[in-house]
């Protein structure tokens, strides 16, 4: 109240003077009230807060004339909100109808128009203002989810991948298994074939290396002897081993023939292996790509396996090519 006063005396011959000693009045008065007031709804918040500015103001030195403004609107704010909130009425009170009623120029009317307007608004629809806090924060929530959201849209497809990565490679897995079964076949054939035909071989030696060891002379002199029980049966024997003979080189031809065929098999089915690695890419890319250029690549991974081989003499080459040998062997000498 002294610096009020103070600062009223000391502008005795300012050009405004009647509207500052007017403030200053009305502000005395709002000081030396002695007077209990309640608010129900918030009121240690409410009193708390407005003393906490209504005192910064005054407190401030040295205290101007924009000091004295500031402190009576927020003085006349502060009433006119208790009226609002509370079974208190100081709408009739001097420093409150400054603002409803103004009479001096220097009056701001943003200040007017906060006391006449802004608080009975902001008052009448504080339970609609609730609401539409309640509503933002609700939406803001709303737009954390969507983001929430999006991030798990983008985790659920980076999932997507990953899954339709593991299909890929068990489509992979499930062909190169198929093939590399076929191979471990393959590769048994080829194997037992290889066996068959080094037995079969050794075998077909067999008969010359008996002839040499018991001695040819001998068995040519019995072939042409005069006596016909030993002719007969040098001849036999001789025509059983050439029969022999040549049976076991037929069969020794078959068996080398699908050897072969089974070698080719075995490599063309590890190929066809190695191939499976591209089978990912292979399906990605046959919307686009050109029909020759898959056909080509559909032919050489799931086209049948090819031997490219003669065939082997039938049986009855084989007789006949016996029976030609042993006809010339008896024909006379001319």
């Amino acid at each position: 109240m002294e610096k009020i006063k103070n600062l009223a005396a000391s502008i005795e011959n300012h050009a405004s003077f009647d509207y500052i000693s007017k403030l200053a009045e009305q502000l005395i008065w709002f000081v030396d009230q002695n007077i209990e007031l309640s608010r129900a709804a918030d009121g240690t918040i409410f009193f708390g807060d407005h003393r906490t500015k209504i005192e910064s103001i005054l407190e401030l030195t040295p205290f101007k004339i924009g000091h004295l403004e500031d402190a009576h609107f927020c003085s006349a704010k502060f009433l006119r909100e208790l009226s609002y909130g509370s079974s208190h009425n100081y709408n009739d009170s001097e420093i409150v109808l400054f603002y409803l009623f103004p009479e001096f120029r220097q009056i701001d009317y943003k200040k007017v128009d906060e006391i006449r307007f802004g608080i009975p608004v902001a008052l009448i629809l504080e339970p609609q203002i609730k609401e539409i806090n309640s509503t933002h924060s609700m939406l803001k929530k709303v737009e954390a989810w969507e983001e929430s959201l999006k991030q798990w849209d983008v985790r659920v497809k980076q999932s997507e991948d990953r899954y339709q990565g593991v299909i890929d490679a068990t489509n992979y897995l499930g062909l190169g298994n198929a093939f590399d079964k076929m191979l471990q076949e393959k590769r048994r054939e080829r194997d037992g074939l290889r066996s068959n035909l080094t037995k079969v071989g050794l075998i077909t030696l067999v008969i010359p290396v008996i002839f040499l060891l018991s001695g040819t002379s001998n068995f040519i002199q019995s072939l042409f002897s005069d006596d016909v029980k030993t002719s007969v049966s040098s001849i036999s024997t001789f025509v059983f081993s050439i029969a022999l003979e040549a049976l076991l080189l037929y069969y020794f031809r078959i068996i080398y023939g699908q050897w072969l065929i089974a070698k080719k098999h075995v490599l063309q089915l590890s190929l066809r292996h190695e191939m499976c690695a591209f089978v990912n890419e292979y399906a990605k890319s046959a919307k686009d790509m050109d029909r020759t250029t898959l056909s080509k690549f559909e032919n050489l991974v799931f086209s049948e396996l090819s031997a490219d081989l003669n065939a082997p003499p039938s049986v009855y080459d084989a007789v006949d090519s016996i029976a030609k040998v042993i006809s010339s062997l008896k024909k006379p000498e001319s």
